[in-house]
């Protein structure tokens, strides 16, 4: 049987091919369809060629079988662009295309469904589907950040997607799964200090209904999770920073127990939750400056008149020697006999020294993580 060959064809009104089969080669490369293109449950038997191709009205591939490789590479979608139930046993290729909506939802895909080279997406929508290999490649997306302008892949199973060079600026990841995904090179949305942040964090922020607040931050917060670990384990570190600040700035939000709010508030004014290693040193240093004045203010009487150079270093040679990290002076030492007697057998320096140490194992460790999330390679 004859190709069918409808290229640089145009069709000034609706073009129905539903339920048409092409048994050879279909040829519409170049084609203008100005008016609704229909081809639901066409089948296409061999290779599909759409490349060049100009939809001005919905594009509709509702449940249409390709049994061969589909090629809508530089086609342009002004409207909808639906393969919605579509069964695909060839490779679907989308290169540099622009579409203003794309609708995935129910389609089955055995082969490889590859999304690149500066293709625009306005809003794409999956849902129910099934992928062996979907591929986006330095897909780009208008910046028309809006509600109802994103990519959304809100809960969905994205275990066989591969997002790489893409702008996800305005992507939606809320209960996504997304332990096998694959993200390289990938952009997001920025917030001050140039960190990375999730769309739907920028939605959320915009909304006055708590409820509705605390719902959509607590599914967010697990989505940071599963993309903190991924960078981690993909070696791109900067970006798992981020998404780390994110998760404990929205847990703190969220947190319904009473300890653990006041915590992460410590967490964040003495490291941002463990991303900023200069806070945590600059810490330590001053513990260790100031605790020698305030461990011995009964002695001075609190008043920082009476606190000379003599006074401080002795101050310091004593509290090392009570924590015992260093012994500066001998134990027979009558001044530190009565100090030693006075704060500790009376009760009032093991809590201090407790306290201390506490508060010099926090700095420390904190200062480690943050200058190994800033140094990791």
């Amino acid at each position: 049987k004859n190709k069918a060959k409808f290229s640089k064809a145009k069709f000034e009104k609706e073009a129905d091919f539903s339920k048409a089969e092409f048994k050879n080669e279909a040829y519409f490369r170049g084609a203008k369809f100005k008016n609704k293109a229909k081809f639901s449950k066409a089948k296409f038997e061999k290779e599909a060629d759409f490349s060049f191709t100009k939809f001005e009205k919905e594009a509709d591939f509702l449940k249409a079988k390709f049994k061969k490789e589909a090629d809508f590479s530089k086609a342009e979608f002004k409207n909808e662009l639906t393969l919605r139930g579509s069964t695909c046993k060839g490779d679907i290729i989308f290169k540099n295309c622009d579409v203003h909506r794309m609708n995935l939802n129910s389609l089955k895909s055995d082969s490889i469904f590859n999304i690149s080279e500066d293709s625009k997406i306005d809003n794409i929508t999956i849902q129910n589907a099934k992928f062996t290999n979907i591929k986006f490649k330095n897909v780009t997306k208008i910046n028309e950040k809006t509600e109802n302008n994103c990519w959304d892949f809100s809960g969905e199973d994205l275990s066989n997607f591969s997002f790489v060079e893409c702008d996800l600026s305005v992507a939606n990841f809320n209960s996504a799964n997304i332990q096998k995904t694959h993200f390289d090179n990938c952009k997001f949305s920025k917030e001050k200090y140039n960190r990375s942040i999730l769309y739907p964090q920028i939605i959320i922020k915009q909304s006055k209904d708590k409820e509705y607040i605390n719902s959509e931050y607590e599914k967010l917060q697990f989505v940071y999770q599963r993309f903190k670990r991924h960078f981690t384990e993909n070696h791109y570190y900067k970006l798992a920073q981020d998404f780390h600040y994110n998760e404990m700035k929205i847990r703190k939000k969220v947190t319904k127990n009473k300890l653990e709010k006041p915590v992460l508030f410590l967490y964040y004014i003495f490291s941002k939750y463990g991303t900023n290693y200069w806070l945590p040193l600059i810490w330590l240093i001053g513990c260790i400056i100031t605790f020698p004045i305030f461990i011995f203010y009964k002695t001075w009487d609190f008043n920082i008149h009476n606190i000379d150079c003599e006074l401080y270093k002795q101050g310091v040679i004593y509290l090392f020697n009570l924590i015992s990290l260093v012994k500066l002076i001998p134990q027979n030492d009558a001044d530190f006999s009565n100090f030693y007697n006075e704060y500790i057998k009376n009760g009032y320096g093991i809590p201090i020294v407790v306290f201390y140490y506490i508060l010099i194992i926090t700095f420390i460790t904190l200062f480690i993580q943050a200058l190994s999330r800033n140094y990791q390679r």
